[in-house]
This record gives structure tokens, C-alpha cells and sequence, in this order.
């Protein structure tokens, strides 16, 4: 019986890119949605965020690493960055698709569409980008939200 351990979080950038990217922490995600849930937790942790403050980022980011696993084509990365009033989390994957809300559809072969339509509802910000092969989703949180100030 092996037991798999999760990545660890990889320290910031070094360099002239390490300024404008305050307390960011990048991990390969690989078809490990659970690991991935731990890694923000941990990180959420790390640097001092409300954990149950952020169970719609944790929700969000949970299904993000879903779509990229089901979606998209390894590898796949997470990378989660805090910022002086926000949390962002990026979801890097390999698939080259163009992620967007769609009409639910309850049977038949493309079966879903509650995912980014629930993630809409989570977050404060999302959106994507697509270059090349890279699809990227993002999504943005205040931390006043996180951590219960209003």
C-alpha cells in the first residue's frame, strides 16, 4: 500500500518578478482535487487567513481544479497569491479550452454547467484567459471577506 503525500507549497518567485508578486506560492496539481484542498488550507494557515472565512474560496478553488482535471491536460497548476486587499487563486491547465458559463444540461453525454455558475456566486471576481494550449481561471476574494471584517 503506498500513501500518496500531497506537494509541498514553493516558495515565491525570486527576482525582479518576486516584487510584484507578494506571498505567492505556485503547486502542481495532478489529478489530486483533494491535495489541492489541502494545499490552500495550508497556505490559508500560513499566512494567517480565517479558514472557515474562506470556505467559498476553498469551494471555489475546489471546483476550478475539477474542471482542469476533467477538462483539461496535465500538468496542472494552482498558484494562490495574496495581495494587499485580496486573495487570488489561479488554475493553470494544459487543455487549451475556453472555460465559460454554460446552460445546465441534467442528462446526456455533456451532462453539467452548475460548476463556473457556481463559482460566480462564490467568489467576488473570476474570469479566464487562453493562450496557446495554456487556459488559465482565475478567481479573486477580498480578505475583509475572508476574515469576517465587512
Amino acid at each position: 500500500m503506498s500513501t500518496e503525500r500531497p506537494p509541498e507549497l514553493t516558495a515565491p518567485p525570486e527576482g525582479d518578478d518576486a516584487a510584484a508578486r507578494p506571498d505567492q506560492h505556485s503547486i502542481d496539481v495532478v489529478q489530486n482535487i483533494p491535495g489541492a484542498r489541502r494545499l490552500l488550507a495550508t497556505w490559508f494557515a500560513t499566512i494567517g487567513l480565517d479558514q472557515d472565512g474562506g470556505a467559498d474560496l476553498h469551494l471555489a478553488v475546489g471546483e476550478l481544479v475539477t474542471n482542469a482535471v476533467r477538462h483539461g491536460k496535465a500538468p496542472i497548476r494552482l498558484t494562490m497569491t495574496k495581495r494587499l486587499d485580496r486573495i487570488r487563486i489561479e488554475v493553470h491547465d494544459h487543455g487549451g479550452g475556453r472555460p465559460a458559463i454554460r446552460p445546465v444540461q441534467i442528462t446526456g453525454p455533456n451532462r453539467g454547467g452548475w460548476g463556473l455558475r457556481m463559482v460566480d456566486q462564490l467568489v467576488d471576481a473570476w474570469g479566464t484567459t487562453t493562450t496557446g494550449d495554456l487556459t488559465t481561471v482565475w478567481v479573486e476574494q477580498p480578505l475583509s471577506r475572508i476574515n469576517g471584517r465587512s
